[in-house]
């Protein structure tokens, strides 16, 4: 007896969906042809399915090791879907990084990042990491007003939600604490973020993938 086509379409979707899980997750790892290699099988499964799948999309752009292709690929993650709040906030992180790596960390530059952070904000108007990253934003503009606003309102959030991580929001508000003499407030603020977290304000020299960096990747030598 054959399957209905109802049961093969249903299967091939699950096919499909499976192969792209094992992709990030081989991504994870860092292994990027392996995870390649899951991505072709669920493109092979399931061709039409990948024009308008946003996690396809979004595991496509972890194994890009072109920026601007990666950043196209995001983008086009978070127009599939408006509320992919995870191609959303990837999209901004990489457009900063990009500007980063260009040393071009200017007003006009940082305004797109910025803009792409609060795409992420309405989606999520809790989300610390975006509040963090423009907090960093105007904190490498040395506007020290705005980046201590926006670490402020990612702590804010803390007395709402008592699980959620702040150690890179405390670490923020202790730097600008420092450039302004203020030692003693700023020792308070660095004990409890490296109490959180005794990687706050780490960075690795080498190679940056994906799922390793921090707020201080590709910094130039006078920041």
């Amino acid at each position: 007896m054959r399957p209905s086509k109802h049961l093969f379409d249903e299967t091939r979707t699950i096919l499909f969906n499976a192969y792209i899980v094992h992709s990030l997750t081989d991504t994870l790892q860092g292994a990027y042809l392996s995870a390649q290699n899951y991505l072709d099988e669920a493109k092979s499964i399931a061709p039409e399915r990948t024009i308008n799948d946003p996690l396809y999309y979004l595991a496509q752009a972890y194994i890009e090791p072109n920026i601007d292709k990666a950043l196209l690929l995001f983008q086009q993650a978070s127009e599939k879907d408006s509320s992919f709040q995870i191609a959303q906030y990837d999209l901004a992180f990489w457009t900063e990084m990009k500007f980063r790596v260009n040393n071009e960390i200017n007003h006009n530059r940082a305004r797109i990042a910025l803009e792409e952070y609060d795409k992420v904000l309405r989606i999520n108007p809790g989300n610390i990491a975006a509040l963090a990253a423009q907090g960093y934003i105007y904190w490498l503009l040395r506007d020290q007003d705005k980046a201590r606003r926006k670490f402020e309102e990612g702590c804010e959030l803390k007395t709402m939600v008592s699980e959620t991580f702040i150690g890179q929001l405390l670490y923020g508000r202790a730097r600008i604490l420092v450039e302004q003499g203020r030692i003693n407030e700023s020792y308070d603020l660095f004990s409890q973020a490296f109490a959180s977290n005794p990687n706050i304000g780490a960075f690795t020299i080498g190679d940056n993938s994906w799922f390793h960096y921090s707020f201080y990747e590709f910094m130039t030598q006078g920041l």
